[in-house]
């Protein structure tokens, strides 16, 4: 794992040199810092690395999430493939390395008339790669609409509505997620969202929970961007916050 983690580090700082000198695209279109996943397609012959970190806090436990990957690689003008290699977890004395997933995501409408949402589906699956504290037992299935409305050339809306059969054995159980995200563009390069995002539930038989999170990213350039985020759960007292990266590049 630590070889993999080393290997994605001088990818993603090859990415960097490549994407100085690659040709102008469209501005880079990423699925972080937010919870929601645009509706967007990484370009066709181009690879996408995004990583990030994240701290958390849940009553007295303190939690640090290091890594965060994600590497979307367009195969044809409207089909991604994704991979998430594992990120570092440690909370409190414990530490190890999560599981990782792989998943495929399908564009559908993109080029759309006005108040017809571009539209894309993601469909994932879990590999059990985690040390015995962060591994489920079993894999976990996970299918996402993805919605995105430009309102204005400064304003636009993403929404995500999921499905996921998750858990393990007796636990295991139907999931809902949906996530609704305003965006607003401060400037050509700096940008700011505000998103709600629900899980329902979070386990069977469990509550839900509600979350409100915002952040800011800033394009360095059209294949290169920076994000900060912070949020918290609505109820209770856990917040979290992180930064992250993305790099496009063509392959």
């Amino acid at each position: 794992m630590r070889a993999t983690t080393r290997f994605l580090t001088l990818l993603f700082t090859l990415g960097i040199a490549s994407a100085t000198m690659s040709a102008p695209l469209d501005p880079i279109v990423t699925d972080r810092p937010d919870f929601t996943e645009s509706a967007a397609t990484v370009p066709f012959r181009y690879l996408q690395i995004e990583n990030g970190y994240t701290y958390s806090q849940d009553g007295a436990t303190d939690s640090h999430t290091m890594g965060e990957w994600l590497i979307r690689w367009g195969i044809t003008p409207d089909v991604e493939l994704r991979f998430s290699p594992p990120s570092i977890q440690i909370e409190g004395d414990i530490n190890g390395f999560t599981d990782s997933g792989v998943g495929v995501k399908f564009s559908l409408l993109q080029d759309t008339a006005s108040g017809i949402p571009a539209t894309s589906i993601i469909l994932l699956g879990s590999i059990l790669t985690g040390v015995s504290a962060f591994r489920e037992a079993d894999i976990q299935l996970t299918s996402k609409l993805c919605m995105g409305w430009d309102i204005s050339d400064q304003w636009s809306v993403a929404s995500n509505i999921n499905v996921g059969w998750n858990g393990s054995g007796d636990a295991r159980c139907t999931q809902w997620a949906g996530s609704t995200s305003l965006g607003y563009s401060i400037s050509d390069t700096m940008g700011t969202y505000f998103e709600y995002y629900g899980l329902y539930p979070t386990k069977k038989n469990g509550d839900s929970t509600h979350v409100f999170n915002t952040g800011l990213s800033y394009l360095i350039n059209s294949n290169l961007q920076v994000d900060i985020r912070i949020g918290k759960e609505l109820g209770n007292s856990s917040w979290f916050l992180g930064a992250g990266s993305a790099v496009r590049f063509p392959i």
